[in-house]
């Protein structure tokens, strides 16, 4: 199977992916389960048709997050974010962060990183101050789990204004509490 997988041409498998999301989707009668948004979101993004798949990744990212299959959800989150222009905005911030979670959760620390670099300046460049309290302070979250508090704590100091500027008294001592 994987050798037939790898000798088809990367259109075919595109239309092979679509052709199975729909089929699936036209047996499911009214909103599929958990198990089945995770295959129509999987094989929408793989048959590229991320429009389709973007009606399904919230309940397969759910679901896959619940089940602790941490890996999948990182790797069907990386496939949607992958898609240019699908995931914008605040939205893409989001998806940034739970993927960034989730591979903190697999000990994949060192992309999550990045991950926070991008979700930073995505929500720097919104108007949603909470937003960007919320990236500053799961990525200093971060910092401490991963044994760099000093690093945590510079980030914290640096990013204090846009703490005070949001005006979010929740997230103000969500802030406060990363370095305990």
């Amino acid at each position: 199977q994987e050798a037939l997988y790898a000798g088809l041409s990367e259109p075919l498998r595109e239309e092979y992916h679509a052709a199975i999301a729909e089929a699936i989707e036209r047996a499911g009668a009214g909103p599929p389960d958990g198990a089945s948004a995770v295959a129509l979101a999987d094989h929408f993004l793989r048959g590229a048709r991320g429009d389709r798949a973007m009606a399904y990744l919230g309940a397969a990212l759910d679901h896959l997050s619940a089940a602790a299959l941490n890996d999948a959800a990182a790797g069907l989150a990386a496939r949607a974010l992958g898609v240019p222009g699908l995931v914008a905005g605040a939205d893409r911030v989001r998806l940034l962060m739970r993927q960034a979670n989730w591979l903190d959760l697999i000990g994949r620390g060192s992309a999550e990183f990045a991950i926070y670099a991008e979700a930073a300046a995505l929500a720097d460049a919104s108007a949603d101050r909470a937003l960007r309290v919320s990236v500053r302070t799961a990525h200093a979250r971060a910092l401490v789990n991963s044994g760099r508090p000093g690093e945590a704590a510079r980030m914290l100091e640096a990013a204090l204004p846009i703490v005070r500027d949001a005006n979010t008294p929740e997230a103000e001592i969500d802030f406060c509490t990363v370095l305990g």
